[in-house]
């Protein structure tokens, strides 16, 4: 247990989520959301529990990543796709969203920032509590790796998302980033013009 009582270690992770909300199996409905956010659009899959007042978790994906997450060897799913379907089986409800720039939402993932992503998170705890369907009924944000970092802001900025799993998360972006890019390309776009693309590859 760390940073406050409404986090729970990536090692609990989604079953000590489940276990939380005790919540029993049911069916699930699927949709495509759309979210505005300062005129552009967040795109989400919904995941509804059969359940009524089921809880309902936050999906953020990582750097690069997409709603349905890195895809699960020898299957079609992904595995916040995979998450989804899970939760949903044990009565909690769930929304991967695609930040802006990535996936199927609007805008560049060049122009992608730790503080847009951020907005795009706490828009999304906004808009699940303005449906009906969700009013009264408690919220978690998962966030592995870049979207651990998103959801643990995300959290700070509404005190009523009830509890937040974070899966190898990005605590420490200058670390993070230094071990992916190396201290040369760090400094390199550190130091230059914010207008100025600066590329590099993964691993």
């Amino acid at each position: 247990m760390y940073l406050s009582n409404k986090f729970i270690a990536s090692s609990v992770g989604v079953l000590g989520l489940i276990n939380l909300f005790m919540m029993q199996t049911a069916g699930a409905e699927e949709r495509v959301v759309s979210i505005p956010v300062d005129n552009q659009s967040v795109v989400g899959t919904l995941e509804t529990a059969a359940q009524e007042n089921a809880p309902i978790a936050i999906l953020l994906h990582g750097f690069t990543g997409t709603r349905d997450e890195l895809p699960v060897k020898e299957t079609e799913e992904g595995v916040f796709s995979r998450m989804a379907r899970l939760l949903a089986e044990r009565g909690v409800s769930s929304l991967r969203i695609d930040f802006r720039g990535s996936g199927e939402s609007d805008g560049k993932w060049e122009d992608t920032t730790f503080s847009g992503q951020i907005k795009d998170a706490v828009t999304t705890i906004d808009w699940v509590r303005a449906q009906e369907q969700f009013k009264g009924t408690k919220i978690a944000l998962i966030g592995w790796s870049q979207g651990g970092l998103v959801a643990s802001h995300a959290a700070a900025a509404r005190s009523d998302v009830d509890t937040v799993v974070l899966m190898a998360p990005a605590t420490n972006p200058l670390v993070t980033f230094t071990g992916l890019f190396g201290m040369e390309l760090v400094n390199k776009a550190m130091t230059a013009d914010p207008e100025t693309p600066i590329t590099g590859s993964l691993p």
